[in-house]
């Protein structure tokens, strides 16, 4: 009798094991398998969260505080791991014309350093950042924080840099005259010293050299005005300008921008110049009633970033950002918010 069944038995003993075995390989895909050794079992590693720093020069200190000590300056842009390790605390802290309250964190820079930096001042993704900066771009930094004797200094220390760089083709005089050595072998020289009337003189300063633009930039001082030049580094011809020029990545067109409410309204604004077929001219420019411009930064070839003081001396000064970019239409545009 059991010899008969056998064979049955058998054959429902195998399909029950199999569908148990099927079973517990779909229900439990995530789970080591019990039958390896210890030492055989892989464990995901944590993942690692990097924070960028969005203000420059943010400081990383010893402890969190901000009167202990400076252990590292991130520059805007840098990249730090975050160590997973907060204040349970909070501070109030404002970071370009805005209040923060955020706590410290714990981070570790690529170099090595571990500190602490504040929360307001870095952000979870990485921030863009001009895409082409100037020597003078911490400079204008002061000017932002309305510490004009700062970045007034900071500017004279830039200049005599730039002259010490670029010796080859520029040169002051005793006379406080700019003299350059053009590409074409020619020299050529900004002085306005043989003018009698003292309200029409002007005083010039050298900025820097754009090679390829073929560009040197010059600030113009007078009594009266004051401006921006730029010098042909072949011709020598000059384009005058409203204000401070920041080059586009591409090397084809400028920004330059001025704040002046005070003096000359007129010409408190934005323009862009670029190189047509008549070669660099102006294509856009817009005055600002209620806004002074304080820095600008391209981001890519076809936008920008502008930051903004109300034309208020008192009261709420907020800085806003505002987008440069061209429309639907491809025209330049300026979005304040």
């Amino acid at each position: 009798m059991i010899q008969r069944f056998l064979p049955v038995l058998l054959l429902l003993l195998s399909v029950f094991v199999a569908c148990k075995d099927t079973n517990s390989t779909e229900t439990n895909t995530n789970l080591p398998d019990t039958n390896k050794s210890v030492d055989s079992i892989v464990i995901a590693a944590p993942t690692t969260v990097t924070v960028y720093a969005w203000v420059d020069k943010l400081r990383m200190r010893s402890e969190p505080d901000t009167k202990s000590e400076v252990v590292a300056e991130i520059p805007e842009g840098g990249a730090m791991t975050f160590l997973d390790e907060k204040t349970d605390f909070t501070q109030q802290i404002t970071l370009r014309g805005k209040l923060y309250d955020e706590p410290w964190l714990k981070v570790k820079t690529t170099e090595g350093k571990t500190g602490w930096v504040y929360g307001g001042g870095v952000k979870f993704y990485e921030p863009k950042v001009a895409a082409l900066p100037t020597p003078y771009d911490r400079c204008m930094d002061y000017f932002k924080r309305r510490r004009i004797s700062q970045a007034n200094k900071c500017i004279a220390e830039i200049e005599s840099k730039q002259l010490s760089k670029d010796r080859q083709y520029v040169a002051k005089t005793k006379e406080g005259a700019l003299e350059f050595s053009l590409l074409n072998g020619e020299k050529k020289q900004l002085d306005d010293s043989a003018i009698e009337e003292v309200t029409a003189q002007q005083s010039y300063f050298y900025r820097y050299y754009v090679p390829k633009m073929g560009l040197f930039v010059v600030a113009v001082n007078g009594q009266e005005t004051d401006s921006y030049r730029l010098v042909n580094d072949k011709s020598g011809k000059e384009t005058i300008i409203w204000g401070f020029p920041v080059i586009a990545p591409d090397f084809k067109k400028l920004v330059s921008y001025r704040g002046d409410l005070k003096d000359d309204p007129d010409r408190n604004g934005l323009q862009i110049f670029g190189y047509t077929d008549q070669g660099l001219e102006l294509i856009w420019e817009k005055k600002l009633d209620r806004y002074e411009p304080i820095i600008v930064k391209w981001l890519d070839v076809e936008e920008a970033e502008v930051m903004v003081l109300p034309k208020a001396r008192s009261g709420n000064l907020k800085l806003k950002v505002a987008k440069l970019h061209k429309d639907e239409a491809g025209e330049w545009v300026l979005d304040i918010k």
